[in-house]
């Protein structure tokens, strides 16, 4: 029985070793992933020291000074710090099956620029105009959005409504909020972007409710444009640079900031995902679009029909926003 229960325990220890082991040397991707990034060769980049690097064939932990990731093998699946990212493309591992895994260049920039030190966006003396943000209360007018059959609550008020609490929340800070709509009228997208565009905006949130023909989905979503030549997280065609390409890395930035703090209001997390929708493709400046919950669940439909509740989300988004400021 001791016998059993020592090799039993060598064997724990040995597996504990092996996923805990010193970052092994950067290997050139195969032909086959021509330009991805080895993920020893990303892990360094991040700052992750021998401590932080744990691998199996399940996936890949890595600690940096700023941040905890959980990579999932051939998944596009990525948690930092406990929050949802997808991937633009899957953590691949070559061969199959092995722990020699690669990670797109599009998700290599990503995870350097999680890891970058930004500094402040806000003026730095009174000379300076302030820092300038574009909320976008979706929908509007003709266009309704989604209507909730529970309380009857329209898309467009429940948007307009939110982005004026996050107009209310920020009037303190040195931060211009401009609110695309602020009453109850149709605007194409071309129009929004385009105002967006002859203005000095320094970043453009979109404020959207989910709808589903699944009753049980729930949870916030967090919008930002794929990489070129990549596609969305829900799938659909791989396309060229788009306008709203440019911003990239601000782009991921913006998103997480503000998606991190709203999971942590502690409702499901459906991630920071990727999409090519026409405010993001087009934006001239940094862009999301974020999704506060579904008017086609029972509870979230209560919930959002609650002044308390859209303030609790008003002040997040306004939070994270301060956050990618500063």
């Amino acid at each position: 029985m001791k016998s059993t229960i020592s090799i039993a325990t060598f064997i724990l220890a040995v597996l504990f070793l092996t996923s805990c082991s010193s970052i092994p040397p950067s290997t050139k991707a195969p032909t086959a992933l021509a330009g991805w990034h080895s993920l020893p060769q990303v892990a360094r980049a991040c700052g992750v020291k021998s401590s932080g690097w744990q691998i199996s064939r399940e996936g890949a932990n890595l600690t940096t000074s700023r941040h905890k990731i959980r990579l999932f093998a051939e998944s596009r699946r990525m948690e930092v710090n406990g929050t949802l990212v997808w991937l633009n493309a899957p953590l691949t591992a070559y061969p199959t099956g092995s722990t020699r895994f690669f990670l797109s260049p599009a998700d290599a920039a990503d995870l350097n620029t999680l890891h970058q030190q930004i500094t402040s966006r806000l003026p730095q003396n009174k000379s300076q105009r302030f820092f300038t943000v574009m909320l976008d209360p979706g929908h509007g007018g003709e266009d309704s959005g989604a209507r909730s059959s529970i309380t009857g609550q329209h898309e467009k008020d429940l948007t307009l409504d939110i982005a004026k609490r996050i107009g209310t929340a920020l009037a303190r800070d040195p931060i211009q909020v401009v609110i695309i709509r602020n009453d109850d009228f149709t605007m194409s997208l071309d129009q929004r972007t385009s105002i967006a565009a002859k203005n000095k905006i320094d970043c453009f949130v979109s404020i959207h409710a989910n709808s589903a023909a699944n009753l049980n989905a729930e949870g916030f979503e967090t919008y930002i444009l794929p990489a070129a030549g990549y596609p969305a997280t829900n799938g659909g065609e791989i396309r060229e640079p788009g306008i709203g390409n440019k911003w990239n890395p601000a782009n991921l930035t913006l998103a997480y900031t503000i998606h991190n703090r709203l999971v942590k209001l502690g409702y499901a997390d459906r991630g920071l995902k990727r999409a090519r929708f026409y405010a993001l493709q087009h934006s001239t400046c940094p862009a999301i679009l974020v999704e506060v919950g579904f008017l086609s669940n029972n509870r979230e439909a209560r919930l959002l029909n609650t002044p308390a509740h859209r303030q609790k989300i008003a002040d997040t988004i306004a939070a994270g926003i301060r956050d990618y400021a500063r």
